[in-house]
């Protein structure tokens, strides 16, 4: 292995042992650099958070400085990028993380003669015990830089996710995958599988739960228990069940407004302009998202109307939520096992994935899963989608933009941009393999593009990406930051 190149500043020196250790002390796991130019990259040491983390890099010439994080080596995100125009150390803090996570990443330096790297894994802090909610990104306060890193000043973590609302739990953008009124016998299975937020209680008392799931999951509870409960992981309530179904008069309902509490409320899909109004009429949705911080609903195409050909209204559906209630976050509950109405028909690991993806093309800032106990392909695929979500939540959670794919495809697609990087998300919802779609993206510009977790990329014919899909398959496409 190369020599570790060593941090330079007034009056500090450090043996390539010293390097070693402060990594290690401070949650790095591995670290190497690989060099196609004549430079020299390295990880100085990792100051590890439970939402993010500030990675410690010296350069030996004048470079421009990025750092690629994910859960694994896929990567997917990438940081900011930082300057160093008279090379030497600094600091880049990787946003967006989840507590308890492992993640990787790769500092890359580009000196102009080409690019060094230096690769390192870190793991986040646990779910925090106590956490303040809201869907308002706070006021940034200052920087997270460390004091063990020769030149601290580079970057600062004073940053936060702009573009759509989305929730935020102790500070940072949030990704909730949610399940409702899970027994704690399903605890288990759950989190296993990438599950951070229980709705509602069941099988237990509301501090039951709370105390079960402390540092492992949060938790909104039932409306009808707010003041008479609180403790580890609660964020804030949730609005009756389908209250627009179940609610004569929502302005009885409580106005919570309660400091770093949120609410959520789950509708049916009658809220639609297109479908026939609830019971009570729809004058039962304006008390409603006045109550409400986070709206989703369900629809369910497989369970509900027996007809897996009315995946696509996943999207459409999820697409008119967000123009309703503009300024909040919204969410979808996925069907992922039988509820005793459709028998001939039943979701499918493959319609599971597919629903999940078409509803954050859609604009979904969260997942819900229900049933919330599955079988085992199912459990598989939740695990699978669930880590990826947690790889792409900060682009997930920013800036949508407008794309589109030939009608005669059925392909539907969301774009979404972070850090100057642009990630398209395109989903084939029907049963037959759709050849050369043309997917178009303004400002794609015939620029490669990486196919996450296919090991392959595209290259744009102008604005688009022409490819095939098989049938309900989700693609996301990367195109990594020009600057």
């Amino acid at each position: 292995m190369p020599r570790l190149a060593l941090p330079r500043a007034a009056g500090f020196s450090l043996t390539a042992a010293v390097v070693l250790v402060l990594a290690t002390a401070f949650g790095l796991a591995s670290s190497a650099h690989a060099l196609t130019g004549p430079q020299h990259v390295s990880i100085t040491g990792v100051k590890v958070g439970t939402n993010s983390a500030v990675v410690g890099w010296s350069v030996d010439m004048p470079s421009k400085i990025v750092v690629q994080y994910g859960v694994d080596s896929r990567f997917g995100i990438w940081s900011t990028a930082s300057a160093a125009p008279s090379g030497g150390s600094g600091t880049t803090t990787l946003d967006g993380l989840e507590p308890g996570n492992t993640y990787q990443f790769r500092v890359v330096s580009d000196s102009g003669q080409g690019l060094a790297t230096a690769d390192g894994s870190l793991r986040t802090g646990a779910m925090p015990t106590f956490a303040t909610a809201s869907i308002t990104a706070p006021t940034p306060t200052g920087n997270n830089s460390s004091q063990y890193f020769a030149s601290p000043t580079a970057h600062s973590d004073s940053s936060v996710p702009t573009g759509p609302a989305a929730l935020y739990v102790n500070g940072s953008a949030f990704f909730p995958r949610m399940v409702f009124r899970q027994c704690p016998y399903g605890y288990a299975q759950n989190l296993a599988a990438g599950i951070n937020l229980f709705l509602g209680t069941a099988c237990t008392t509301p501090s039951g739960q709370l105390s079960q799931l402390a540092g492992r999951a949060l938790s909104a509870l039932d409306e009808d228990t707010h003041g008479q409960v609180t403790g580890p992981g609660l964020i804030g309530w949730h609005l009756p069940d389908e209250a627009d179904e179940t609610v004569s008069n929502p302005s009885k309902l409580p106005m919570i407004k309660d400091s770093g509490r949120v609410t959520f409320l789950t509708l049916t899909d009658h809220f639609l302009a297109s479908s026939a109004p609830p019971t009570y009429g729809r004058g039962v949705y304006p008390p409603l998202f006045a109550r409400a911080s986070v709206v989703g609903f369900d629809t369910y195409p497989i369970e509900s109307r027996c007809n897996p050909n009315l995946l696509p209204n996943v999207f459409w559906q999820q697409q008119e939520l967000v123009r309703d209630v503009p300024g909040k976050p919204t969410f979808q509950w996925i069907e992922a096992g039988p509820m005793e109405k459709c028998f001939k028909v039943d979701p499918t690991p493959q319609t599971v994935a597919a629903e999940t993806w078409l509803a954050i093309a859609g604009g979904a800032r969260g997942i819900g899963y229900f049933p919330a106990v599955w079988s085992g392909p199912i459990t598989s695929t939740i695990t699978q989608v669930d880590r990826d979500i947690v790889a792409l939540a900060p682009a997930l959670l920013d800036q949508s933009l407008v794309a589109s794919a030939n009608s005669a495809s059925s392909v539907l697609v969301g774009v979404r941009r972070h850090n100057g990087a642009t990630y398209v998300i395109a989903v084939n919802p029907t049963g037959q393999t759709k050849k050369s779609v043309f997917i178009t993206v303004a400002g794609l510009d015939g620029r490669t593009l990486q196919v996450f977790d296919e090991n392959r990329t595209i290259n744009a014919q102008g604005d688009q990406i022409v490819d095939d899909f098989p049938p309900l398959t989700a693609r996301i496409y990367i195109a990594p930051p020009t600057d």
